[in-house]
């Protein structure tokens, strides 16, 4: 299976002025609104978000260390369970 992950919220603030690693996917219909190459600026995000993008495709493939965090996290949350 090619898109394995998991869908997260579009989120400006988090990906202004970054510098993607992976084509950012929008997660409703699967199409690619952003790749490496873009610059993700404040106005080009905002465009995205205009144009209706509301969630992404995380890849876990496209992720190492954010996967890794993202599984401390819910193993830390389960330990305060």
């Amino acid at each position: 299976m090619k898109d394995v992950g998991w869908v997260s919220k579009f989120n400006q603030d988090k990906l202004k002025n970054t510098k993607l690693k992976f084509d950012l996917i929008n997660a409703d219909d699967g199409n690619v609104v952003a790749t490496p190459e873009d610059k993700l600026t404040p106005r080009f995000l905002k465009k995205l978000e205009e144009s209706g993008l509301k969630n992404i495709l995380v890849k876990v493939r496209s992720t190492g260390k954010l996967l890794r965090a993202k599984i401390n996290l819910q193993k830390e949350n389960l330990h305060h369970l």
